[in-house]
Protein backbone atom coordinates (compact mmCIF):
# COMPACT_ATOMS: atom_id res chain seq x y z
CA UNK A 1 0.00 0.00 0.00
CA UNK A 2 1.26 3.21 -0.87
CA UNK A 3 0.92 6.41 1.16
CA UNK A 4 1.88 9.64 -0.45
CA UNK A 5 2.44 11.52 2.52
CA UNK A 6 6.28 11.03 3.92
CA UNK A 7 6.20 13.52 6.42
CA UNK A 8 4.72 11.46 9.30
CA UNK A 9 6.61 10.92 12.21
CA UNK A 10 6.43 6.55 11.21
CA UNK A 11 8.66 7.32 7.60
CA UNK A 12 10.97 10.65 9.36
CA UNK A 13 12.28 8.77 12.45
CA UNK A 14 12.52 5.07 10.20
CA UNK A 15 10.91 3.08 12.63
CA UNK A 16 10.91 0.07 10.31
CA UNK A 17 14.12 -0.30 9.82
CA UNK A 18 15.35 0.27 13.51
CA UNK A 19 12.73 -2.47 14.42
CA UNK A 20 14.30 -4.73 11.61
CA UNK A 21 17.78 -4.05 13.27
CA UNK A 22 16.48 -5.10 16.89
CA UNK A 23 14.87 -7.93 15.59
CA UNK A 24 17.69 -9.18 13.60
CA UNK A 25 20.22 -8.69 16.63
CA UNK A 26 17.51 -10.22 18.97
CA UNK A 27 17.38 -13.43 16.60
CA UNK A 28 21.23 -13.69 16.65
CA UNK A 29 21.58 -13.52 20.36
CA UNK A 30 18.95 -16.18 21.18
CA UNK A 31 20.58 -18.02 18.22
CA UNK A 32 23.70 -18.46 20.14
CA UNK A 33 21.80 -19.21 23.49
CA UNK A 34 20.40 -22.01 21.82
CA UNK A 35 23.43 -23.47 20.55
CA UNK A 36 24.96 -23.15 24.01
CA UNK A 37 22.14 -24.49 25.89
CA UNK A 38 22.02 -27.63 23.43
CA UNK A 39 25.97 -28.21 23.46
CA UNK A 40 27.02 -31.49 25.04
CA UNK A 41 28.81 -32.83 27.63
CA UNK A 42 31.96 -34.25 26.00
CA UNK A 43 32.71 -37.22 28.20
CA UNK A 44 35.79 -38.93 26.75
CA UNK A 45 37.92 -39.57 29.21
CA UNK A 46 40.54 -41.96 26.68
CA UNK A 47 43.52 -39.09 27.03
CA UNK A 48 43.46 -39.71 30.83
CA UNK A 49 43.33 -43.27 30.62
CA UNK A 50 45.64 -43.73 27.90
CA UNK A 51 48.47 -42.11 29.89
CA UNK A 52 50.44 -43.41 32.80
CA UNK A 53 47.90 -44.44 34.94
CA UNK A 54 47.55 -47.93 36.40
CA UNK A 55 44.95 -51.01 35.08
CA UNK A 56 42.54 -50.01 38.02
CA UNK A 57 42.70 -46.25 37.26
CA UNK A 58 41.92 -46.78 33.56
CA UNK A 59 39.04 -49.51 34.53
CA UNK A 60 37.22 -46.57 36.96
CA UNK A 61 37.51 -43.89 34.53
CA UNK A 62 35.98 -45.88 31.60
CA UNK A 63 33.16 -46.70 34.39
CA UNK A 64 32.57 -42.77 34.93
CA UNK A 65 32.51 -42.08 31.51
CA UNK A 66 29.59 -44.28 31.32
CA UNK A 67 28.11 -43.32 34.02
CA UNK A 68 28.26 -39.70 32.89
CA UNK A 69 26.87 -40.50 29.73
CA UNK A 70 23.87 -42.55 31.45
CA UNK A 71 22.80 -39.93 33.52
CA UNK A 72 22.91 -37.16 30.80
CA UNK A 73 20.65 -39.07 28.93
CA UNK A 74 18.36 -39.74 31.60
CA UNK A 75 17.89 -36.34 32.48
CA UNK A 76 17.66 -35.15 28.93
CA UNK A 77 14.44 -37.69 28.87
CA UNK A 78 12.81 -35.06 31.50
CA UNK A 79 10.16 -32.71 30.17
CA UNK A 80 10.58 -30.07 33.19
CA UNK A 81 7.72 -27.75 31.33
CA UNK A 82 5.17 -30.44 31.59
CA UNK A 83 5.98 -32.65 33.78
CA UNK A 84 3.32 -32.27 36.90
CA UNK A 85 1.92 -35.95 38.22
CA UNK A 86 3.71 -36.95 41.80
CA UNK A 87 4.02 -40.21 40.52
CA UNK A 88 6.23 -39.12 37.81
CA UNK A 89 8.27 -36.93 39.41
CA UNK A 90 8.90 -39.35 41.73
CA UNK A 91 9.99 -41.65 39.51
CA UNK A 92 12.63 -39.38 37.58
CA UNK A 93 14.05 -38.49 40.81
CA UNK A 94 14.43 -41.64 42.18
CA UNK A 95 16.66 -42.67 38.87
CA UNK A 96 18.79 -39.35 39.06
CA UNK A 97 19.33 -40.56 42.29
CA UNK A 98 20.36 -44.18 41.73
CA UNK A 99 22.81 -43.11 38.74
CA UNK A 100 24.22 -40.48 40.59
CA UNK A 101 25.15 -42.59 43.71
CA UNK A 102 27.05 -44.90 41.50
CA UNK A 103 29.07 -41.57 39.88
CA UNK A 104 29.57 -40.09 43.27
CA UNK A 105 31.19 -43.94 44.40
CA UNK A 106 33.69 -43.83 41.59
CA UNK A 107 34.65 -40.65 41.89
CA UNK A 108 35.82 -41.13 45.59
CA UNK A 109 37.51 -44.31 44.47
CA UNK A 110 39.13 -41.88 41.13
CA UNK A 111 39.66 -39.50 44.15
CA UNK A 112 41.91 -41.57 46.27
CA UNK A 113 44.18 -42.59 43.13
CA UNK A 114 44.60 -39.35 41.36
CA UNK A 115 45.16 -37.37 44.32
CA UNK A 116 43.63 -34.35 42.06
CA UNK A 117 46.01 -34.51 39.43
CA UNK A 118 43.71 -34.95 36.85
CA UNK A 119 42.00 -30.95 36.44
CA UNK A 120 40.41 -31.85 33.01
CA UNK A 121 38.16 -35.12 34.86
CA UNK A 122 37.49 -32.69 38.19
CA UNK A 123 36.14 -30.28 35.58
CA UNK A 124 33.72 -32.83 33.74
CA UNK A 125 32.89 -34.25 37.24
CA UNK A 126 31.97 -30.55 38.64
CA UNK A 127 29.76 -29.75 35.35
CA UNK A 128 27.76 -33.01 35.88
CA UNK A 129 27.38 -32.38 39.24
CA UNK A 130 26.15 -28.71 38.92
CA UNK A 131 23.95 -30.21 35.96
CA UNK A 132 22.25 -32.93 38.39
CA UNK A 133 22.09 -30.42 41.18
CA UNK A 134 19.75 -28.36 39.09
CA UNK A 135 17.85 -30.93 37.38
CA UNK A 136 16.85 -32.12 41.26
CA UNK A 137 16.12 -28.84 42.20
CA UNK A 138 13.74 -28.40 39.83
CA UNK A 139 12.01 -31.79 40.13
CA UNK A 140 11.75 -31.00 44.11
CA UNK A 141 10.37 -27.53 43.47
CA UNK A 142 7.66 -28.80 41.46
CA UNK A 143 7.11 -31.99 44.08
CA UNK A 144 6.97 -29.23 46.93
CA UNK A 145 4.73 -27.32 45.03
CA UNK A 146 2.04 -30.26 44.19
CA UNK A 147 2.14 -31.24 47.67
CA UNK A 148 1.69 -27.68 48.86
CA UNK A 149 -1.50 -27.75 46.92
CA UNK A 150 -2.79 -30.56 48.37
CA UNK A 151 -1.75 -30.12 52.32
CA UNK A 152 -2.97 -26.26 52.32
CA UNK A 153 -6.36 -26.93 49.92
CA UNK A 154 -9.34 -26.53 52.29
CA UNK A 155 -11.48 -29.63 52.49
CA UNK A 156 -14.62 -28.94 50.90
CA UNK A 157 -17.68 -31.04 50.78
CA UNK A 158 -19.18 -30.83 47.82
CA UNK A 159 -23.17 -31.59 48.25
CA UNK A 160 -24.73 -34.53 46.46
CA UNK A 161 -26.84 -33.72 42.98
CA UNK A 162 -29.94 -35.52 42.75
CA UNK A 163 -31.06 -33.50 39.45
CA UNK A 164 -32.60 -30.83 40.52
CA UNK A 165 -31.76 -27.79 38.47
CA UNK A 166 -32.18 -25.19 41.17
CA UNK A 167 -29.28 -27.04 42.39
CA UNK A 168 -27.22 -27.62 39.46
CA UNK A 169 -25.50 -24.61 39.41
CA UNK A 170 -23.75 -24.59 43.02
CA UNK A 171 -22.79 -28.28 42.12
CA UNK A 172 -20.82 -27.51 38.71
CA UNK A 173 -19.30 -24.58 40.60
CA UNK A 174 -17.95 -26.39 43.18
CA UNK A 175 -17.21 -29.67 41.42
CA UNK A 176 -15.15 -27.83 38.49
CA UNK A 177 -13.17 -25.68 41.37
CA UNK A 178 -12.24 -28.87 43.25
CA UNK A 179 -12.63 -31.39 41.45
CA UNK A 180 -12.18 -30.95 37.81
CA UNK A 181 -9.07 -28.43 37.78
CA UNK A 182 -7.57 -30.05 40.60
CA UNK A 183 -4.01 -31.14 38.84
CA UNK A 184 -3.41 -33.77 41.12
CA UNK A 185 -6.06 -35.88 40.30
CA UNK A 186 -6.21 -38.01 36.79
CA UNK A 187 -9.08 -38.78 34.81
CA UNK A 188 -10.51 -41.94 36.89
CA UNK A 189 -9.80 -40.01 40.68
CA UNK A 190 -11.99 -37.38 38.91
CA UNK A 191 -15.03 -40.13 37.40
CA UNK A 192 -14.73 -41.55 40.89
CA UNK A 193 -15.30 -38.69 43.23
CA UNK A 194 -18.60 -37.53 40.25
CA UNK A 195 -20.13 -41.01 40.35
CA UNK A 196 -20.07 -40.76 44.40
CA UNK A 197 -21.91 -37.53 44.44
CA UNK A 198 -24.81 -38.13 42.19
CA UNK A 199 -27.89 -39.53 43.13
CA UNK A 200 -31.21 -40.08 41.83
CA UNK A 201 -32.16 -39.23 38.16
CA UNK A 202 -28.83 -37.59 37.76
CA UNK A 203 -27.19 -41.36 38.99
CA UNK A 204 -29.54 -43.14 36.49
CA UNK A 205 -28.32 -40.62 33.57
CA UNK A 206 -24.71 -42.38 33.72
CA UNK A 207 -25.21 -45.49 35.13
CA UNK A 208 -24.08 -47.01 32.20
CA UNK A 209 -20.84 -45.43 32.31
CA UNK A 210 -18.24 -47.69 34.57
CA UNK A 211 -15.36 -45.27 36.58
CA UNK A 212 -12.71 -44.95 34.34
CA UNK A 213 -10.22 -42.25 32.74
CA UNK A 214 -11.58 -42.47 29.15
CA UNK A 215 -15.50 -42.26 30.71
CA UNK A 216 -14.87 -38.86 32.86
CA UNK A 217 -15.01 -36.50 29.79
CA UNK A 218 -18.42 -38.47 28.64
CA UNK A 219 -19.94 -38.24 31.97
CA UNK A 220 -19.32 -35.09 32.66
CA UNK A 221 -20.49 -34.15 28.97
CA UNK A 222 -24.10 -36.38 29.64
CA UNK A 223 -24.58 -34.02 32.81
CA UNK A 224 -23.58 -30.50 31.50
CA UNK A 225 -25.80 -31.00 28.21
CA UNK A 226 -28.78 -32.49 30.11
CA UNK A 227 -28.92 -29.94 33.37
CA UNK A 228 -27.03 -26.40 31.86
CA UNK A 229 -30.43 -26.05 30.59
CA UNK A 230 -31.29 -22.11 30.94
CA UNK A 231 -34.99 -22.35 30.87
CA UNK A 232 -35.73 -25.32 32.58
CA UNK A 233 -33.54 -23.55 35.61
CA UNK A 234 -35.63 -20.60 35.57
CA UNK A 235 -38.84 -22.68 35.95
CA UNK A 236 -37.20 -24.40 38.87
CA UNK A 237 -36.73 -21.17 40.64
CA UNK A 238 -39.15 -19.13 40.14
CA UNK A 239 -42.15 -22.26 40.78
CA UNK A 240 -39.79 -22.56 44.18
CA UNK A 241 -40.44 -19.18 45.10
CA UNK A 242 -44.00 -19.43 43.82
CA UNK A 243 -45.07 -22.30 45.66
CA UNK A 244 -44.22 -21.24 49.30
CA UNK A 245 -47.19 -21.07 51.45
CA UNK A 246 -49.13 -18.68 53.06
CA UNK A 247 -48.12 -17.94 56.47
CA UNK A 248 -51.51 -18.44 58.57
CA UNK A 249 -49.94 -17.26 62.01
CA UNK A 250 -46.26 -15.33 61.91
CA UNK A 251 -43.16 -16.05 63.51
CA UNK A 252 -39.83 -15.94 63.30
CA UNK A 253 -39.41 -19.63 61.01
CA UNK A 254 -41.79 -18.78 58.40
CA UNK A 255 -40.39 -15.28 58.04
CA UNK A 256 -37.45 -16.28 57.57
CA UNK A 257 -38.08 -19.38 55.59
CA UNK A 258 -39.52 -16.43 53.22
CA UNK A 259 -36.77 -14.47 53.27
CA UNK A 260 -34.37 -16.35 52.32
CA UNK A 261 -35.90 -18.51 49.74
CA UNK A 262 -36.80 -15.32 47.67
CA UNK A 263 -33.20 -14.27 48.12
CA UNK A 264 -32.06 -17.25 47.48
CA UNK A 265 -33.85 -17.88 44.13
CA UNK A 266 -33.26 -14.32 42.97
CA UNK A 267 -29.17 -14.90 43.15
CA UNK A 268 -29.97 -18.08 41.12
CA UNK A 269 -31.39 -16.12 38.82
CA UNK A 270 -29.01 -13.87 38.49
CA UNK A 271 -26.54 -16.53 38.07
CA UNK A 272 -27.30 -18.08 35.62
CA UNK A 273 -27.65 -14.95 33.42
CA UNK A 274 -31.10 -13.06 34.66
CA UNK A 275 -31.21 -9.47 35.13
CA UNK A 276 -33.53 -8.60 37.69
CA UNK A 277 -32.89 -5.60 38.79
CA UNK A 278 -36.56 -4.09 37.12
CA UNK A 279 -38.02 -7.19 39.09
CA UNK A 280 -38.58 -5.36 42.19
CA UNK A 281 -42.44 -4.60 41.72
CA UNK A 282 -43.14 -7.76 40.39
CA UNK A 283 -41.46 -9.83 43.33
CA UNK A 284 -42.77 -7.33 46.32
CA UNK A 285 -46.49 -7.98 45.24
CA UNK A 286 -46.49 -11.94 44.49
CA UNK A 287 -44.14 -12.38 48.04
CA UNK A 288 -46.43 -9.70 49.80
CA UNK A 289 -49.68 -12.36 49.07
CA UNK A 290 -47.61 -14.94 51.39
CA UNK A 291 -48.18 -12.76 54.66
CA UNK A 292 -50.71 -12.72 56.57
CA UNK A 293 -53.34 -10.02 57.15
CA UNK A 294 -51.81 -8.33 60.47
CA UNK A 295 -48.06 -8.30 58.95
CA UNK A 296 -48.91 -7.14 56.12
CA UNK A 297 -50.59 -4.45 57.35
CA UNK A 298 -47.32 -3.80 59.28
CA UNK A 299 -45.55 -3.79 56.13
CA UNK A 300 -47.99 -1.08 54.30
CA UNK A 301 -47.72 0.96 57.17
CA UNK A 302 -43.98 0.77 57.43
CA UNK A 303 -43.44 2.00 53.97
CA UNK A 304 -41.99 5.49 53.75
CA UNK A 305 -44.19 6.55 50.63
CA UNK A 306 -47.44 4.73 50.18
CA UNK A 307 -47.62 6.52 46.44
CA UNK A 308 -44.40 5.01 45.58
CA UNK A 309 -44.08 1.37 44.04
CA UNK A 310 -41.66 -0.19 47.19
CA UNK A 311 -38.25 -1.74 46.27
CA UNK A 312 -37.39 -5.65 47.11
CA UNK A 313 -34.92 -4.29 49.59
CA UNK A 314 -37.40 -2.51 51.52
CA UNK A 315 -39.59 -5.63 51.62
CA UNK A 316 -36.55 -8.00 52.56
CA UNK A 317 -35.64 -5.55 55.20
CA UNK A 318 -38.62 -5.79 56.72
CA UNK A 319 -39.01 -9.84 56.95
CA UNK A 320 -35.67 -9.56 58.46
CA UNK A 321 -36.72 -6.72 61.05
CA UNK A 322 -39.70 -9.16 61.87
CA UNK A 323 -37.94 -12.70 62.31
CA UNK A 324 -35.39 -10.66 64.59
CA UNK A 325 -37.72 -9.44 66.63
CA UNK A 326 -39.91 -12.23 66.95
CA UNK A 327 -36.45 -14.52 67.67
CA UNK A 328 -35.54 -11.30 70.19
CA UNK A 329 -38.95 -12.08 72.21
CA UNK A 330 -38.89 -15.95 72.05
CA UNK A 331 -35.18 -15.86 73.46
CA UNK A 332 -36.64 -13.53 75.90
CA UNK A 333 -39.67 -15.95 76.86
CA UNK A 334 -37.48 -19.01 77.64
CA UNK A 335 -34.92 -17.17 79.40
CA UNK A 336 -37.68 -16.02 81.73
CA UNK A 337 -39.61 -19.17 81.64
CA UNK A 338 -36.13 -21.22 82.91
CA UNK A 339 -35.42 -18.71 85.44
CA UNK A 340 -39.27 -19.27 87.38
CA UNK A 341 -38.93 -22.92 86.74
CA UNK A 342 -35.68 -23.14 88.44
CA UNK A 343 -36.85 -21.08 91.06
CA UNK A 344 -39.68 -22.81 91.97
CA UNK A 345 -38.63 -26.13 91.96
CA UNK A 346 -35.51 -24.80 94.17
CA UNK A 347 -38.15 -23.85 96.06
CA UNK A 348 -39.90 -27.08 96.00
CA UNK A 349 -37.26 -29.25 96.53
CA UNK A 350 -36.27 -26.97 99.42
CA UNK A 351 -39.89 -27.89 101.34
CA UNK A 352 -40.13 -31.72 100.57
CA UNK A 353 -36.56 -32.74 100.20
CA UNK A 354 -36.66 -34.71 103.62
CA UNK A 355 -40.35 -36.44 102.24
CA UNK A 356 -40.12 -36.93 98.75
CA UNK A 357 -37.75 -37.48 96.04
CA UNK A 358 -37.70 -37.31 92.19
CA UNK A 359 -38.65 -40.37 90.62
CA UNK A 360 -39.86 -41.89 87.16
CA UNK A 361 -43.40 -40.84 86.38
CA UNK A 362 -44.74 -44.41 84.72
CA UNK A 363 -48.27 -44.49 83.55
CA UNK A 364 -49.63 -48.14 83.72
CA UNK A 365 -53.32 -49.42 83.01
CA UNK A 366 -52.92 -52.99 85.10
CA UNK A 367 -55.41 -54.47 87.27
CA UNK A 368 -55.08 -54.01 91.49
CA UNK A 369 -55.59 -56.52 94.01
CA UNK A 370 -59.36 -55.26 95.17
CA UNK A 371 -59.59 -54.40 99.23
CA UNK A 372 -63.28 -55.65 99.51
CA UNK A 373 -62.87 -59.19 98.28
CA UNK A 374 -59.10 -59.67 97.46
CA UNK A 375 -59.55 -60.63 93.92
CA UNK A 376 -58.13 -58.98 90.76
CA UNK A 377 -60.38 -56.26 90.17
CA UNK A 378 -60.76 -53.10 91.63
CA UNK A 379 -63.23 -52.01 94.16
CA UNK A 380 -65.98 -50.46 91.52
CA UNK A 381 -65.81 -53.46 89.85
CA UNK A 382 -66.14 -56.00 92.57
CA UNK A 383 -69.59 -57.46 92.57
CA UNK A 384 -70.36 -57.58 96.36
CA UNK A 385 -69.75 -53.53 96.24
CA UNK A 386 -71.98 -53.32 93.19
CA UNK A 387 -74.92 -55.42 95.10
CA UNK A 388 -74.91 -53.33 98.19
CA UNK A 389 -76.88 -50.48 98.68
CA UNK A 390 -75.50 -46.43 98.60
CA UNK A 391 -75.48 -46.93 102.71
CA UNK A 392 -73.15 -49.82 102.67
CA UNK A 393 -70.83 -48.18 100.08
CA UNK A 394 -70.14 -45.52 101.72
CA UNK A 395 -69.40 -47.82 104.32
CA UNK A 396 -67.30 -50.01 102.90
CA UNK A 397 -65.39 -46.77 101.61
CA UNK A 398 -64.93 -45.51 104.85
CA UNK A 399 -63.95 -48.64 106.64
CA UNK A 400 -61.64 -49.26 104.02
CA UNK A 401 -59.75 -45.45 104.01
CA UNK A 402 -60.45 -45.07 100.73
CA UNK A 403 -60.99 -41.68 98.39
CA UNK A 404 -64.77 -41.33 98.15
CA UNK A 405 -63.82 -39.65 94.52
CA UNK A 406 -61.58 -42.73 92.65
CA UNK A 407 -62.26 -45.14 94.91
CA UNK A 408 -58.33 -45.48 95.65
CA UNK A 409 -56.61 -44.99 98.57
CA UNK A 410 -53.63 -42.92 98.37
CA UNK A 411 -53.20 -41.30 102.00
CA UNK A 412 -53.29 -38.25 102.51
CA UNK A 413 -52.49 -36.39 99.20
CA UNK A 414 -54.72 -34.53 97.28
CA UNK A 415 -57.12 -36.70 94.76
CA UNK A 416 -56.03 -36.03 91.14
CA UNK A 417 -59.19 -37.37 89.49
CA UNK A 418 -61.35 -34.99 87.45
CA UNK A 419 -63.97 -37.07 87.40
CA UNK A 420 -67.12 -35.80 89.56
CA UNK A 421 -70.80 -37.74 90.37
CA UNK A 422 -72.32 -38.06 87.03
CA UNK A 423 -75.61 -37.10 89.46
CA UNK A 424 -75.11 -33.81 90.90
CA UNK A 425 -71.32 -33.38 89.69
CA UNK A 426 -69.78 -33.43 93.60
CA UNK A 427 -66.63 -34.78 94.44
CA UNK A 428 -67.63 -38.23 95.24
CA UNK A 429 -67.90 -41.38 92.84
CA UNK A 430 -71.51 -42.10 91.44
CA UNK A 431 -71.74 -45.66 93.38
CA UNK A 432 -71.60 -43.12 96.37
CA UNK A 433 -74.56 -40.79 95.37
CA UNK A 434 -77.85 -40.53 97.77
CA UNK A 435 -81.10 -40.41 96.20
CA UNK A 436 -84.50 -42.36 95.85
CA UNK A 437 -82.98 -44.73 93.04
CA UNK A 438 -79.25 -44.91 94.07
CA UNK A 439 -79.55 -48.62 93.35
CA UNK A 440 -80.43 -47.88 90.30
CA UNK A 441 -78.09 -45.93 89.54
CA UNK A 442 -75.74 -47.85 90.72
CA UNK A 443 -76.78 -50.68 88.79
CA UNK A 444 -76.98 -48.70 85.35
CA UNK A 445 -73.98 -46.84 86.10
CA UNK A 446 -71.51 -50.38 86.64
CA UNK A 447 -73.20 -51.49 83.30
CA UNK A 448 -72.42 -48.63 81.46
CA UNK A 449 -68.81 -48.64 82.53
CA UNK A 450 -68.22 -52.17 81.71
CA UNK A 451 -69.50 -51.47 78.24
CA UNK A 452 -67.57 -48.61 77.68
CA UNK A 453 -64.59 -50.16 79.16
CA UNK A 454 -63.49 -46.82 81.56
CA UNK A 455 -62.12 -47.66 84.87
CA UNK A 456 -61.38 -44.53 86.78
CA UNK A 457 -57.39 -43.13 87.53
CA UNK A 458 -55.00 -43.66 90.12
CA UNK A 459 -52.50 -41.34 90.81
CA UNK A 460 -49.78 -41.12 93.38
CA UNK A 461 -47.25 -38.41 93.99
CA UNK A 462 -45.21 -40.18 91.45
CA UNK A 463 -47.09 -42.43 89.16
CA UNK A 464 -50.25 -41.33 86.83
CA UNK A 465 -52.73 -44.53 86.38
CA UNK A 466 -55.49 -44.73 83.34
CA UNK A 467 -57.22 -48.09 83.41
CA UNK A 468 -59.16 -49.74 80.31
CA UNK A 469 -60.90 -52.93 80.66
CA UNK A 470 -62.32 -54.82 78.00
CA UNK A 471 -64.13 -57.83 80.18
CA UNK A 472 -63.78 -60.26 77.28
CA UNK A 473 -65.57 -57.96 75.07
CA UNK A 474 -64.74 -55.88 71.82
CA UNK A 475 -64.55 -52.39 72.89
CA UNK A 476 -64.97 -49.99 69.64
CA UNK A 477 -63.28 -46.77 70.29
CA UNK A 478 -63.73 -43.22 68.25
CA UNK A 479 -61.62 -42.01 65.59
CA UNK A 480 -61.72 -39.08 63.93
CA UNK A 481 -59.66 -37.38 60.78
CA UNK A 482 -58.23 -33.98 61.92
CA UNK A 483 -56.56 -31.33 59.82
CA UNK A 484 -53.34 -30.37 61.72
CA UNK A 485 -50.88 -27.39 61.03
CA UNK A 486 -47.45 -27.73 60.64
CA UNK A 487 -44.72 -25.57 62.46
CA UNK A 488 -44.48 -24.27 58.69
CA UNK A 489 -48.03 -22.71 58.28
CA UNK A 490 -48.95 -25.93 56.07
CA UNK A 491 -51.89 -28.38 56.69
CA UNK A 492 -52.03 -32.28 56.83
CA UNK A 493 -54.64 -34.80 57.48
CA UNK A 494 -54.15 -36.90 60.47
CA UNK A 495 -56.28 -39.39 61.83
CA UNK A 496 -56.94 -39.14 65.82
CA UNK A 497 -57.96 -42.01 68.18
CA UNK A 498 -60.31 -40.34 70.82
CA UNK A 499 -60.04 -42.45 74.39
CA UNK A 500 -62.34 -40.60 76.64
CA UNK A 501 -60.90 -42.79 79.92
CA UNK A 502 -57.17 -41.71 78.75
CA UNK A 503 -55.57 -39.07 80.70
CA UNK A 504 -52.48 -38.53 78.76
CA UNK A 505 -51.97 -37.74 74.89
CA UNK A 506 -49.79 -39.65 72.50
CA UNK A 507 -48.36 -39.08 69.60
CA UNK A 508 -46.46 -41.53 66.92
CA UNK A 509 -43.22 -40.85 65.81
CA UNK A 510 -44.40 -40.81 62.23
CA UNK A 511 -46.91 -38.16 62.74
CA UNK A 512 -44.25 -35.62 64.97
CA UNK A 513 -42.00 -35.64 62.06
CA UNK A 514 -45.00 -34.69 59.12
CA UNK A 515 -45.87 -32.07 61.80
CA UNK A 516 -41.85 -31.01 62.49
CA UNK A 517 -42.43 -30.66 65.60
CA UNK A 518 -39.45 -30.63 68.68
CA UNK A 519 -39.17 -33.48 70.75
CA UNK A 520 -37.88 -33.86 73.92
CA UNK A 521 -35.95 -37.25 75.16
CA UNK A 522 -37.97 -38.85 77.72
CA UNK A 523 -38.00 -42.36 79.54
CA UNK A 524 -41.13 -43.38 80.87
CA UNK A 525 -43.04 -47.08 81.16
CA UNK A 526 -46.50 -47.70 79.90
CA UNK A 527 -48.89 -50.89 80.77
CA UNK A 528 -51.64 -52.16 79.06
CA UNK A 529 -54.49 -53.87 79.78
CA UNK A 530 -53.87 -57.33 80.86
CA UNK A 531 -50.61 -56.13 83.17
CA UNK A 532 -48.53 -55.93 79.45
CA UNK A 533 -45.95 -53.35 80.04
CA UNK A 534 -43.47 -51.71 78.09
CA UNK A 535 -40.65 -48.93 78.52
CA UNK A 536 -40.70 -46.42 75.92
CA UNK A 537 -38.19 -43.31 75.24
Amino acid sequence: MEIEDKNINYFMDDIYGKTKIMYENTKADMVKLLQAAEENVKFDLSDLSAGEADEKTKTLLTQQECNFKAIDRAMGKIDFDNVSEKWELDDYLAILKSKWERIDSTHWELEALLKGSKNSYNEMFNSMEAKYDEARKLLKSKMWSTAHHQQSAPKIEIPEFSGHYNKWISFKDLFLETIHKNPTLNKAQKMQHLKTKLKGEAERLVQHLSISADNYSSCWAILTQRYDNRRLQFSSFMNTMLQLPVIHKPDAYNLKKLHDVTTECLNGLTNIGFDITSWDPMIVHLMAQKLDCGTFNEYIKSLQDNREVPTLQEFLTFLENQFTAFETMKSSKKESQSAEKAAGTEKHASRNYEHKKWQLKTYHTSYGQCPLCKNNHVLMRCPQFIDSDTKQRNSIVAKLRLCKNCLFRHENETCNSVKTCKECNMNHHTLLHYNKSHNKIANSTSTENQRSGQRPSKETGTASSNHLSANNMEVLLTTVQVKVMTVDGTYINLRALVDQGSQVNLITENAAQLLRLPRNKLTAKISGVGSVSGDFH
